[in-house]
């Protein structure tokens, strides 16, 4: 076997047990809700605390208890729902920084078409040609760049829940 392709065995080795990047799919617009995954939303669906907030209807007729307005508060406050996406931010980032950690694979496909004719006597050339190329890198050692780029993303995020839980507090405390 030349060096060539055992390289290239080594190269498909390393992707294949690697495990990749992983990615957090988020809402497709600002009004849409988040749904959690398939396998999240099967816990909740047999969870029965879930299903008595679910089926909660807040009668409006009646004098509202400091309960029925903090959940009304909550629900329709744009402070929460704006610190609530700002932490799903923060949480795609922390999980997108930790990527680096992983190798970066690219493949090209290439495919040149010649053609040439002699004048003096009747000769045609048609040579076409095509070529895969595939390169995978992996950064071993940088010095402690990404993972110091890891930990930022992952105070930032710690950042973002407290100001999350803030503006919850802020809520409560206007709403009271």
């Amino acid at each position: 076997m030349s060096l060539k392709w055992i390289s290239v065995l080594c190269a498909i080795f390393m992707v294949c047990t690697s495990s990749g990047c992983r990615t957090v799919r988020a809402a497709k617009t600002s009004s849409a809700f988040w749904t959690p995954p398939k396998t999240v939303q099967k816990k909740l669906s047999t969870n029965k605390t879930w299903e008595f907030l679910r089926e909660r209807k807040i009668n409006s007729s009646q004098k509202l208890d400091i309960g029925d307005l903090v959940d009304i508060a909550l629900s329709n406050n744009p402070k929460t729902r704006q610190a609530w996406e700002d932490a799903r931010v923060m949480e795609a980032r922390a999980i997108q920084s930790a990527s680096a950690l992983y190798p970066t694979l690219q493949g090209t496909m290439e495919v040149d078409y010649n053609r040439q004719v002699a004048n003096r006597r009747i000769v045609t050339v048609n040579q076409t040609g095509c070529g895969p190329r595939v390169s995978v890198s992996w950064l071993i050692f940088d010095f402690g760049g990404r993972s110091a780029g890891i930990e930022k993303a992952r105070q930032l995020l710690i950042e973002a829940n407290f100001e999350f839980n803030q503006a919850i507090q802020d809520v409560l405390l206007d709403t009271v």
